[in-house]
């Protein structure tokens, strides 16, 4: 097994079938997210004391992990936030309402 896999061939090696059988075709994806995290995963890597060994990658592992679990939680919370000024529900807006619509 080589050591200097990319994360293009990762992607394609071990999850290219779960998006095929998903959505039959590829057509619909772009690399926008994978290559915004490989800008923040270097920037990490790059500002760390320490550069070699699976513990650097270990930490790059935790800190991304940390953030998605806050970004999910600020998600969440403003999710909750959102008020319908139509029928006063939560989570959702007028445009978004599914009330009976006023003839």
């Amino acid at each position: 097994m080589t050591t200097n896999v990319t994360p293009y061939m990762h992607v394609l090696v071990n999850h290219m079938h779960e998006s095929l059988a998903l959505h039959g075709s590829l057509s619909n994806f772009s690399q926008q997210g994978l290559e915004k995290l490989n800008d923040r995963v270097t920037g990490w890597f790059f500002k760390l004391s320490n550069h070699k060994g699976v513990e650097a990658l270990r930490l790059i592992m935790v800190k991304q992990n940390r953030l998605e679990l806050l970004e999910e939680k600020y998600n969440r919370d403003l999710k909750f936030k959102v008020t319908c000024t139509k029928c006063k529900g939560v989570a959702h807006n007028m445009r978004t309402c599914v009330t009976s619509k006023e003839l």
